[in-house]
């Protein structure tokens, strides 16, 4: 994949691959300042919802987060209830186990470096 706009100033759409920086929220497991890539899933006005482990966008279901992270330790749990704040962004992964928004929460706006596109295929 590779980056096309830096700095980033066009409009993050739904279904958007875009390369992000992590924060404090995804450590013991990533250092802040790690740069992650991943697809929007939810957009700032969407209605999230979680009960229990499960995700809901817009009153649909999207996604369930596992309970133990791959060492058998408790995964910590990202739980909202409402819209999405205008400058966020709810990002998930292909993969199942993907650490991604279900446990660490929203992606702002000024942490996006840039727009993806996967060459070849699908994006991991």
């Amino acid at each position: 994949m590779l980056p096309l706009h830096k700095p980033f100033r066009t409009k993050t759409e739904l279904g958007d691959y875009i390369l992000f920086l992590t924060d404090r929220r995804t450590l013991p497991y990533y250092r802040p300042k790690t740069r992650f890539g991943k697809r929007v899933v939810g957009i700032p006005g969407d209605k999230l919802v979680v009960k229990g482990r499960d995700f809901y966008l817009n009153d649909r279901f999207i996604a369930r987060a596992r309970e133990k992270d791959s060492l058998g330790n408790p995964a910590p749990l990202f739980t909202y209830n409402g819209r999405i704040p205008k400058g966020c962004y709810f990002v998930l992964g292909h993969h199942p186990r993907s650490f991604d928004s279900r446990y660490w929460g929203f992606v702002c706006r000024k942490d996006i470096l840039g727009r993806l596109i996967p060459l070849g295929g699908r994006a991991y």
